[in-house]
């Protein structure tokens, strides 16, 4: 069954303007996000700790 994403989005889409980019996470986003991760205040209202070692790469694996 095709997912509801890949319904009303194609391959390659992709959101930009001069200071963001929106578009499906890929696995080599995970060097530019492992710095961002280490406050572990930030995880409180999310399902997971991802500041622990190793979760970033877990969670985005799940993720893709």
């Amino acid at each position: 069954m095709e997912s509801t994403f890949r319904q009303f989005f194609s391959d390659g889409f992709m959101l930009e303007t001069s200071r963001v980019i929106i578009r499906p996470m890929q696995a080599d986003d995970h060097d530019s996000l492992e710095p961002l991760i280490h406050d572990t205040d930030l995880w409180t209202w999310f399902r997971e700790d991802l500041s622990q070692p190793g979760e970033l790469m877990k969670w985005m694996n799940e993720a893709m």
